[in-house]
């Protein structure tokens, strides 16, 4: 039995190994931005909204609608917190985000890149300082504040930072003292923006003391209502996966690829027991072409219809040079010859002679044996001396 089922039994095996293997072996980690409250990777934010409740008493809710939808409902005394690695709102959504502000709410939006229509609404402007080399750690602190936060593994070539707005409304600085932290007032509410999301990433707040500078920040905004903003996130084009992997990090999937193993398990070991049907022997086909042309010829033979057999092999053979040769057939006389002898390269006598063969045989009602036999030798010479023909 072994020998008979030894592959299908090797390869179930196999593919158990395979599953224990890819569910035991260490996650790689992905060092995208994604952001969202969601993901426990480096830069994601599941830390940071897991402790909005330790810093808003009140209500705190997360959207995954665009800001004209959000905003639209949205009650009165609210904060909305946007992170992300780039913000680029629509026209309408930008004018829902304003009208929200200019109602007296407070937005905290931390992004590398803003929406220029935006800071020209509040005349700012950011600018960028670049480095030679990449940063291992990025220092970071607030206005009025001593203490200086350390980010770990800030692998950024450039650093954002405001560049033309009142050094009155600065808050936060870099390690350059470039001030990367502001806040504008717009109606009766406040914008703030922060141009380093990083902050409050996963790997920044779990280092060290760095917590104490997210609730710093946060603590500009009032304690109300707040919307968690889940729309402006790259997470799905960003973060990859593989189908085996998100079978395997994905609950239920999981199961169902270990049951499946098992199951396959299960099967070949019990269907090993089973008997294998004999296949049957088919007899190969036999080619009977040449029976078939016999059969034929024999055919014609006993009807001694020599006439048809020789207007069938004019109109095939007439057929090919049409095809061959791109000539006309309709007409056979001296130029038709002609003209086939220069297509062909055969002698215009030999062709002249196939040609008066042809007429021949049109022309007569009952066509003899030798008229036929003379036929098929002109026609081989002709094949035989084209075939020649530019070697």
């Amino acid at each position: 039995m072994w020998s008979k089922y030894k592959y299908y039994i090797v390869s179930g095996i196999a593919l158990v190994l395979i599953g224990v293997l890819e569910s035991i072996k260490p996650k790689e980690v992905v060092w995208l931005e994604s952001y969202s409250r969601y993901d426990k990777i480096p830069y994601g934010n599941f830390v940071l909204f897991n402790e909005l409740e330790s810093i808003f008493s009140e209500s705190i809710v997360s959207s995954s609608e665009s800001l004209s939808q959000t905003l639209d409902d949205a009650q009165q005394k609210t904060n909305l917190i946007i992170i992300n690695n780039s913000f680029q709102p629509a026209e309408v959504e930008l004018e829902a985000l304003l009208e929200f502000v200019n109602n007296g709410n407070q937005v905290l939006i931390a992004s590398r890149t803003i929406s220029q229509a935006l800071l020209d609404t509040l005349n700012l402007s950011i600018e960028n300082s670049f480095d030679d080399e990449i940063q291992t750690s990025y220092i970071f602190y607030l206005k009025d504040d001593s203490t200086r936060y350390t980010a770990p593994n800030q692998s950024m070539f450039f650093r954002s930072y405001f560049a033309n707005s009142d050094e009155g409304n600065y808050l936060g600085f870099n390690s350059d003292d470039q001030p990367n932290f502001a806040f504008s007032t717009f109606g009766k509410g406040k914008i703030y923006l922060h141009l380093t999301p990083n902050v409050f990433s996963n790997v920044f707040m779990l280092a060290d003391e760095n917590h104490h500078y997210i609730s710093q920040v946060l603590s500009y905004l009032p304690d109300q209502h707040t919307i968690w903003d889940e729309y402006y996130k790259v997470r799905k084009n960003y973060i990859s996966k593989t189908p085996f992997q998100h079978i395997l990090t994905t609950e239920g999937l999981q199961q169902a690829l270990y049951l499946l193993l098992l199951g396959t398990l299960l099967y070949i070991i019990f269907a090993s027991k089973r008997k294998q049907r004999i296949i049957p022997v088919l007899p190969t086909k036999a080619n009977t072409t040449v029976e078939f042309v016999e059969t034929i010829g024999q055919l014609y033979y006993n009807e001694s219809d020599h006439k048809d057999i020789g207007m069938k092999r004019i109109d095939y053979f007439l057929a090919e040079v049409r095809e061959k040769y791109r000539l006309d057939t309709e007409v056979l006389d001296d130029t038709f010859a002609k003209h086939l002898s220069n297509s062909s390269g055969v002698p215009f006598e030999d062709v002249s002679l196939l040609v008066t063969n042809f007429k021949v045989i049109r022309a007569v009602a009952n066509v003899l044996d030798e008229r036929i036999i003379e036929q098929e030798k002109l026609i081989e010479n002709f094949y035989k001396k084209a075939r020649s023909y530019g070697k």
